[in-house]
């Protein structure tokens, strides 16, 4: 295997890795300058604007609101923050050694440069070749036609084997249908993993399935549903926990359950905890000059309504909720991990963990892509190592009927009208009926709360 690099960052560097050979581009460039991380806080920023972010957690560690509550990182954060840089920088740093056949400590010494050009890159071993990409592959493998990669995305790929149901849980936990968000991504709606996962329960020639996590969390109660039927598919066949890049707070929620869960040594995990809050804006209105009066019925009527912070009252209730959804979390945990609660306790409060750190801590079974999560399958099934597999998918998407009907029977709507369905009355009142979100997201507050491929 040969790749070609015209530039290289610390992500498509480590990629490239794999390769038997690397080559750059005679003006292409290598940069490796280790691990950092930003951490930004706008409490200052909303302050002027007249707004204020008032949120309760539960976890040491539990960092997301800081970054609207606060104008610095508490301890607990910088420290949790600084163990993930580390891990990071590390990894980095083995790995280009052991790939490249060089000395760690010659290594450490070169990203602390970081950045080469091709000669520099070529005279500190980080590639085997100046080449232009043309040239370079011609050199190794003569006048062979290239496959675009899209080619191989698009092929149908039946093979033989066992059949293997590939379910992902990607983007924030959702309740509802999977889609695409404008601020935050891609949603993982749990009607739709719910589905999908029936399908494969229900499916006689479905020997197992892999769940493909790559989520940073979201509603506490749609990773609760996606928990319960993941305990269900267990009774009927197998489900090992594939983790990519993320798979915290309701991410891992939703993987704790399976028989074997793997991670990549640099997956973000862990991040048992939770948090709770809302935005006051009654400051911001009055600046603007907006007034707004609010006929109540219910002492917590305007409980999540941005016309004031929460009351002593209001808080120890939430905060109350969400001790308890905490002890809960912390034992679906230790018995989806067969550990001692007070094991989980230790390594929970919120805080996050690298795949590497997570498999220390018990949280994970070990390290390894979709490939190792494919050999954990073979073994749960009685297959032999090596035996061929077939991933099925049942990403079918729902027609535009059924895409009304669902939103007709949740009383909201489609394409036009209210973004928010039976939910709008409250957004135009300033009130929300429920916490907008109960674990992490991408942002502090959720609107909402290789073998072969085949499609059935």
């Amino acid at each position: 295997m040969t790749a070609w690099l015209s530039f290289a960052g610390s992500g498509e560097y480590a990629l490239a890795l794999a390769a038997d050979r690397i080559v750059l581009a005679p003006e292409g460039v290598v940069l490796v300058p280790g691990a950092s991380a930003q951490m930004q806080f706008l409490a200052g920023t909303l302050e002027k604007l007249g707004v204020a972010a008032d949120y309760v957690h539960v976890g040491r560690y539990k960092s997301a609101p800081e970054a609207m509550t606060r104008t610095e990182a508490t301890e607990p954060h910088r420290e949790m923050i600084a163990s993930l840089v580390e891990a990071h920088y590390r990894d980095l740093v083995a790995l280009i050694a052991r790939d490249r056949g060089l000395d760690e400590a010659a290594v450490a010494g070169l990203v602390d440069q970081g950045l080469f050009d091709g000669a520099g890159a070529l005279a500190a071993a980080l590639v085997d070749t100046l080449d232009y990409q043309d040239a370079a592959f011609r050199a190794d493998f003569g006048e062979a036609e290239s496959t675009p990669f899209e080619d191989y995305l698009l092929s149908p790929g039946r093979g033989h084997g066992e059949r293997v149901a590939l379910v992902t849980v990607e983007g924030t936990i959702v309740e509802g249908e999977s889609g695409r968000d404008f601020w935050s991504g891609p949603m993982a709606g749990s009607d739709t993993v719910i589905e999908q996962l029936r399908d494969a329960a229900e499916d006689e020639g479905i020997a197992a399935v892999v769940l493909r996590v790559d989520s940073p969390g979201g509603s506490a109660t749609a990773s609760d549903l996606i928990w319960d039927e993941i305990n269900r598919t267990r009774q009927e066949k197998p489900v090992v926990v594939s983790m990519s890049g993320y798979a915290a707070s309701g991410g891992y929620y939703v993987a704790c359950p399976a028989d074997s869960i793997f991670a990549e040594p640099g997956t973000l995990t862990g991040s048992i905890g939770v948090f709770a809050g809302k935005m006051d804006r009654h400051r911001l209105y009055e600046k603007i000059g907006l007034n707004r009066e609010f006929v109540v019925r219910g002492r917590n009527a305007l409980m999540f309504a941005d016309a004031d912070r929460f009351d002593d009252g209001q808080r120890a209730l939430l905060q109350g909720q969400l001790d308890a959804f905490y002890g809960r979390f912390v034992g679906k945990v230790a018995a989806g991990r067969r550990l001692d609660p007070a094991a989980v306790a230790a390594v929970a409060e919120g805080r996050v963990w690298t795949g590497r750190q997570a498999v220390a801590a018990g949280l994970v079974d070990g390290l390894g892509g979709l490939g190792r999560a494919l050999a954990a399958v073979r073994g749960l099934i009685g297959a032999e190592p090596g035996a061929p597999l077939r991933l099925v998918t049942f990403d079918r998407q729902p027609s535009l009927f059924e895409r009304l009907l669902s939103q007709a029977m949740r009383g909201g709507t489609v394409a036009t009208g209210s973004p928010f369905g039976p939910w709008q009355e409250f957004a135009d009142s300033g009130c929300s009926p429920r916490p907008p979100c109960w674990t992490d997201g991408p942002w502090p507050c959720c609107r909402c709360g290789w073998s072969s491929v085949e499609r059935p």
